[in-house]
């Protein structure tokens, strides 16, 4: 074969290399709802759900083409090259040149132009060019059929079966993914993406987690009168009690929610009335710990309530759950009139005597009071927690290290939103743990 056409065979598979493998970047990366979008305005809405079932395959099956399109490309480049000399004689700058002309070749094919492609017209991509890659994934289907082999040697090996994606799985990371893109692109705030994750979150959390226990839940006694319960509305500032008959232990004891605006209402409108606190409760919603937030939340928007006893398996009362815990699970800490300004000051347990550990909301004046130390202290934060993560400028995940002056922090607990504890120890001038046991 002469040089011409073994040039003109490996141009041409360059050129299906780089549509293979700017199928692939597509079909990896695509966003669905720009495609359905794209498939509607054609009048092919049944092309979208079609590409979205054989994505895998059409992946598969273009990767492949992409792979022999590179070995077809190099192997005819490389006859071409070599057809009237020898390597033996080839200059080393002659080598270094075909390299890096190749590298460059297979740079733009393989990764610059995919790239491009999929940043500007994914969804036109796909949808002239599915119906290709579908008789292309047909065609090479006795190549492609390696991967379910090799996939399941390696679930044999492994000990894991494949747990194939939900509808809704691959619709959440769609969200998170462009969620991420806006926050990158500028679009979108952290606190704003936070909120937005924390909104997908829920259907992974359980009400126990969020809860107030039942050792913190303030409660009345279903014989107190409205005149004392009135005083105690006020000095605690809770908008809505539990009222109890006999002790708080389980829900038979709770006869129902007594609403701060119910008691209000009974002073001002009747004043001469004299009704008892159980005409004045509400009926009471009973929901075990292991309800998930998404659907405790539901459940208080078809109820129309914000207050819910909380059991576990064995029918004792675990704590109460409003919907403003499972708000700040998506917002952050909600802090309205009732509540202090100051965080209740944390725990500080010490392990050694250079070693301690402590509460995230541990306030930074005790810490450095107690441990003798200098930490930082100005008017963004007040708590250990928030100066970690003024250090870090982001929520650290449990396990992760870092160095505030003079002492070594490991983050023990952290949720999402905030660190909850940490272990701290002094170090010495060289910057050492201090201590024989450290």
């Amino acid at each position: 074969m002469t040089p011409n056409w073994l040039v003109a065979i490996s141009v041409f598979a360059i050129l299906i290399a780089s549509a293979s493998a700017t199928a692939v970047q597509v079909l990896h990366e695509f966003y669905r709802h720009k495609l359905e979008e794209y498939c509607r305005r054609r009048g092919n809405l049944d092309w979208h759900t079609r590409i979205i079932e054989l994505r895998e395959e059409l992946a598969l099956g273009a990767s492949t083409l992409q792979m022999i399109s590179i070995a077809t490309a190099l192997i005819c480049g490389l006859l071409s090259f070599f057809h009237d000399r020898s390597i033996a004689t080839a200059s080393s700058f002659a080598l270094l040149g075909l390299i890096g002309l190749w590298s460059l070749i297979l740079l733009a094919a393989n990764c610059w132009i995919p790239w491009g492609v999929r940043k500007i017209a994914a969804p036109s991509f796909l949808y002239r060019t599915w119906r290709l890659w579908w008789a292309v994934a047909l065609l090479l289907a006795p190549l492609t059929a390696g991967v379910e082999v090799v996939s399941t040697l390696f679930q044999r090996m492994t000990g894991k079966e494949e747990i194939p994606e939900s509808e809704e799985d691959t619709f959440e990371e769609e969200i998170k993914s462009m969620v991420s893109e806006g926050e990158h692109d500028g679009m979108l705030d952290h606190d704003a993406r936070e909120m937005i994750e924390g909104v997908f979150e829920l259907d992974d959390s359980v009400v126990g987690k969020v809860m107030t226990p039942r050792s913190k839940v303030d409660v009345v006694d279903v014989s107190t009168s409205l005149t004392e319960v009135t005083r105690l509305t006020a000095e605690n500032g809770r908008t809505r009690l539990p009222v109890v008959e006999g002790q708080f232990q389980n829900a038979q004891d709770v006869i129902g929610i007594l609403l701060a605006k119910d008691l209000l209402a009974q002073h001002v409108i009747e004043p001469g009335a004299q009704k008892s606190l159980r005409e004045l409760v509400r009926d009471v919603m009973v929901v075990p710990q292991t309800k998930l937030l998404d659907e405790m939340l539901q459940q208080f928007l078809d109820n129309r309530t914000h207050m819910a006893l909380v059991v576990d398996e064995y029918g004792s009362v675990a704590g109460v759950i409003t919907m403003e815990d499972i708000l700040e699970e998506i917002v952050g800490e909600i802090v309205d009139e009732k509540d202090d300004d100051q965080p209740e000051d944390g725990q500080i347990i010490w392990i050694h005597e250079k070693v301690v550990e402590a509460d995230g909301t541990v306030r930074i004046d005790r810490l450095n009071d107690e441990l003798g130390l200098a930490l930082p202290e100005n008017g963004e934060f007040d708590t250990l927690s928030g100066l970690i993560m003024s250090s870090l400028k982001t929520i650290p995940k449990r396990g992760q290290q870092l160095q505030i002056d003079e002492v070594q922090v490991n983050i023990e607990q952290a949720s999402r939103r905030s660190i909850e504890r940490v272990r701290l120890t002094i170090l010495d001038a060289n910057g050492f743990p201090n201590g024989d046991d450290l």
